[in-house]
């Protein structure tokens, strides 16, 4: 699964169990309610767990906070084999409470002015505030270190090119037990639809290149990538998107034209509006469109010699050509 950014609140008991792993961008808030995780999260901001909320890690789970701190006002519960890694802080603050047998590695500060279960094995590569027992990063770092992905990605990417395609590319610099991706696409972020399978490289440490084609469509497309094990596991990337504008290079063929002559206008997709101007900037013509195949055809009305301004409207978009008349 992926997230930008997350938000959970309740005064009831909510329970959000992920399998596999997730990619997150931006903070990560745990307001009420309790979120339970069961394989591998990764964060680019901070993580709260505010007082009354819950945090449950599983199955040998690892939060990784890759930048940012953790926040615990709340319950945050380490079974055995867990790991909650940060290159920040990590604050347990008055009314938090950590329990359990996991581990707690931070790159920078821990501060405990809750409770931490002296089960809990902990590591602060500056200094640990409050701790009921005395560091133990071997242990702490065995925990964290020995969590291992099923894949290491190292890039998923999407572009649109030349020919009006979006290119997608993944690489991955190790597999384990990897049978297959599927690449999904959206609209909306919300409802998605499969569009490409490719075979996974099983167990391997070498690097892996893959890659796959879609027909760009207007406006923004979302893909996300999911990786599936050999035992029906699986984590999701992503999503990255691609943004394709309705009016490309604008580009007026026959031009110069007759004033009576047909224009045919390249570079257009979907319903817009095209405004005539003369050179002192007043409108000769508006016509509503609907162009095809991206070609957009318009025709001249006994226009006088000059030059004339062609603007294309389509959405938030515009684009304007110059066109010379003759007579």
């Amino acid at each position: 699964m992926s997230l930008s950014g997350y938000s959970q609140s309740g005064t009831t008991l909510t329970t959000v169990h992920f399998g596999g792993s997730i990619i997150a961008s931006n903070p990560v808030a745990i307001t009420g309610g309790t979120l339970t995780v069961d394989q591998a999260i990764f964060t680019s901001g901070s993580v709260t767990v505010s007082a009354g909320a819950t945090l449950n890690l599983l199955n040998g789970s690892k939060w990784n906070i890759v930048t940012g701190n953790l926040r615990n006002r709340g319950t945050i519960n380490l079974d055995p084999g867990t790991c909650i890694e940060t290159n920040g802080n990590i604050q347990n603050q008055a009314t938090g409470v950590i329990n359990g047998t996991g581990a707690l590695n931070s790159g920078g500060n821990i501060n405990n002015f809750g409770s931490i279960a002296p089960t809990i094995s902990g590591c602060a590569k500056r200094a640990g505030v409050g701790m009921t027992t005395p560091e133990d990063c071997t242990t702490a770092q065995g925990i964290c270190n020995s969590i291992v992905l099923p894949i290491e990605l190292e890039s998923f990417t999407a572009e649109i090119n030349e020919y009006n395609e979006v290119e997608l590319n993944w690489v991955t610099l190790s597999e384990l037990n990897s049978s297959h991706f599927i690449v999904s696409k959206s609209t909306d972020g919300f409802n998605w639809t499969d569009i490409i399978s490719a075979e996974g490289a099983g167990t391997t440490q070498e690097k892996q290149f893959y890659s796959g084609y879609d027909e760009a469509a207007p406006g923004v497309t979302y893909y996300r990538l999911t990786q599936f094990d050999f035992d029906g596991r699986k984590n999701v990337f992503g999503p990255v998107s691609v943004t394709n504008k309705s009016i490309k290079e604008l580009t007026a063929f026959l031009n110069p034209i007759n004033g009576n002559g047909k224009l045919t206008l390249d570079g257009v997709s979907e319903t817009g509006t095209l405004i005539l101007s003369n050179s002192q900037g007043i409108q000769v013509d508006v016509i509503s469109f609907n162009a095809a195949n991206g070609q957009l055809e318009y025709q001249l009305n006994n226009l006088r010699s000059g030059i004339y301004l062609l603007t294309v409207a389509v959405g938030d978009e515009t684009k304007t050509e110059r066109i010379i008349v003759t007579e």
